[in-house]
């Protein structure tokens, strides 16, 4: 098994994995990534530079909201991971706060 940082030309894979896991969950209809959208949140519309794919940084840039790692088994593309660096909680109690709003 191979495990690496996820590349433009991934984007599509991963479009596909998401679509498959919707298909298998019987919601197809609930996917509303694209490619365009999965390139932007995941910071690969364009080729990263080594500091850009390395998991353990956490800078993003602007409009990426996580990175990604690909899984390949025998060469072939098995999996893929996200990991977001960031999170919020707000109880419900305070959805309509200005705590919740300064989250956003």
């Amino acid at each position: 098994m191979e495990i690496r940082p996820a590349q433009p030309k991934d984007v599509p894979v991963i479009l596909d994995f998401i679509i498959q896991l919707a298909i298998f969950e019987k919601c197809p209809e609930r996917v509303l990534a694209t490619e365009a959208t999965l390139a932007k949140t995941l910071g690969l519309e364009s080729e990263p530079t080594a500091s850009e794919t390395d998991i353990s940084a956490t800078q993003l840039k602007p409009g990426q909201f996580a990175k990604c790692v690909i899984a390949y088994v025998d060469g072939n593309q098995a999996g893929f991971a996200v990991f977001f660096y960031n999170y919020s909680t707000v109880y419900p109690s305070f959805l309509s706060s200005l705590i919740d709003r300064s989250i956003d």
